[in-house]
């Protein structure tokens, strides 16, 4: 490794940092620098080529990227009802399907987080603990929850199975553990029965008119499906390098070619097209509306209408679009802190302390560039 080192140091350029893809691999999912691929390399007394890549330049901020060091929660404490999903493992060795499993885990936070009553962490404070084992009582201490989701996902061709167990953190015992073996198409309705019952367990009795007006648009098209959780994969990457965004984008648009209508694509497109350098506002803004159009109840969609009515400086569409994410996804502390950079902009620094407070609440392991804001601000 040494040895290796030293001669990517021959070779770089005057006043620049080249690395091996050993280390590009490692901190692409987390780095704060976007990268150039510069091809396979033949380096003196090394036997065979490497692949260097150059750092070119800070990265936009992204809501998927950094891993931010654990630390403890705050003063708010354990909520009653609370709980935190852990990323899902997939099971059988195939890593290619790590893609499927955080989708899965993105979705049921999603789903979980639409219920007032429960307390759910967010996406960011559950990933920062990985796959790897875990104690659920420090994780639980650390987040501020009872309750710790912990799950495996395995999919062969058109089935699926997904094991899962809810851990009561005071105890460390299972409160339940179930396994569905089901179809690939049916996997929307095995997430609302996991969904219900876990809520029923922690919260209570939860009407069922209040779960159908919650749930979002299903696609139409299970592949779309596939298709954009192998986009979302990529547009986690973010701008480490432009070609992650161009193939997530790719993604998004075979799902969009397989269900028209599935409007979550269409907002994805346009998250991670506003990287590119080729991006265009007014073309963003067709595309989102059309999103809504589809599915006025995807948070995300309203978010990222904000931020680019924000862009165009329409500020009461913009602040209209930010407060409707914040009433579908009340859970979701990404979006009240990218809200928050919404109201500093807008001129109103209380406001967005107080969403930022909310959002750090929710999530301890907030992105850097999110608490940020409250410097900003």
């Amino acid at each position: 490794g040494v040895n290796i080192a030293a001669r990517i140091q021959e070779a770089a350029e005057s006043n620049s940092v080249f690395v091996s893809q050993s280390l590009f691999e490692q901190v692409k999912r987390q780095s704060p620098y976007r990268f150039e691929d510069l091809g396979l390399h033949s380096l003196k007394n090394i036997s065979e080529q490497i692949r260097l890549y150059k750092v070119i330049g800070d990265m936009p901020t992204h809501r998927f990227l950094s891993s931010p060091s654990k630390r403890h929660a705050s003063a708010a404490g354990v909520r009653e009802a609370s709980i935190a999903v852990l990323p899902f493992e997939v099971t059988g060795g195939d890593e290619n399907q790590q893609y499927f499993a955080d989708g899965l885990t993105d979705d049921i936070i999603v789903e979980l987080a639409r219920f007032k009553k429960l307390f759910v962490s967010s996406r960011s404070a559950s990933s920062a603990y990985g796959t790897q084992d875990t104690d659920p009582r420090q994780v639980g201490r650390e987040l501020g929850v009872k309750h710790i989701l912990e799950g495996q996902v395995r999919r062969l061709g058109d089935q699926v199975r997904i094991s899962v167990r809810l851990i009561s953190v005071q105890s460390g015992k299972h409160l339940w553990a179930e396994r569905f073996d089901r179809p690939f198409d049916d996997l929307f309705e095995v997430l609302d029965e996991l969904v219900s019952r876990i809520v029923g367990t922690i919260v209570g009795r939860v009407e069922a008119s209040d779960m159908a007006k919650a749930r979002r648009k299903r696609p139409e098209d299970r592949t779309a499906y596939d298709y954009l959780l192998r986009g979302l994969e990529y547009h986690r990457l973010g701008g480490v390098t432009l070609d992650n965004l161009r193939e997530a984008v790719k993604w998004f648009d075979r799902a969009i070619t397989a269900d028209p209508n599935y409007g979550l694509a269409y907002a994805w497109r346009v998250c991670a097209c506003s990287m590119l350098p080729d991006f265009d506002l007014n073309e963003a803004i067709k595309t989102i509306q059309k999103a809504i159009e589809l599915d006025e109840n995807d948070a995300e969609a309203h978010r990222i209408m904000g931020s680019a009515q924000m862009l165009y400086r329409d500020f009461e569409a913009a602040e209209y679009h930010h407060r409707r994410a914040m009433e579908l996804n009340p859970s979701d502390a990404y979006i009240k802190a990218r809200s928050a950079a919404f109201y500093t902009f807008k001129g109103e620094p209380t406001q967005a302390l107080e969403l930022i407070e909310a959002a750090v609440a929710h999530d301890p392991f907030l992105p850097v560039y999110c608490i940020e804001e409250r410097g900003v601000a």
